[in-house]
């Protein structure tokens, strides 16, 4: 997206992926399979916390390195330009 001139994306994909989520679209069902999206006590035994907190934090690790790698190509590699990205993002996100 950012490659194709975009100012912004979003993406939670990778995060529910991360955390267990196998896309069984059954989310506003209660039912769902692996505990990820439901308030049922027994389905939500299947979530194991502790390890999905240290895929979520690994995967957040990995985006960021490879951010980092995104931004550098394009010649933003100090901590100024890096400052220039997140001040025209915050203006961005006032609008």
């Amino acid at each position: 997206m950012i490659a194709l001139g975009a100012d912004w994306c979003n993406s939670a994909r990778g995060f529910m992926f991360a955390v267990g989520c196998i896309q069984s679209r059954s989310c506003h069902t209660n039912t769902c399979p692996t505990g990820v999206a439901t308030q049922d006590p027994y389905r939500q035994k299947a979530l194991d916390v502790p390890s999905k907190a240290e895929r979520v934090a690994s995967f957040h690790k990995n985006t960021l390195k490879s951010l980092a790698s995104i931004v550098g190509a394009v010649g933003y590699n100090t901590q100024a330009n890096y400052n220039r990205i997140i001040s025209r993002a915050a203006s961005m996100m006032d609008r």
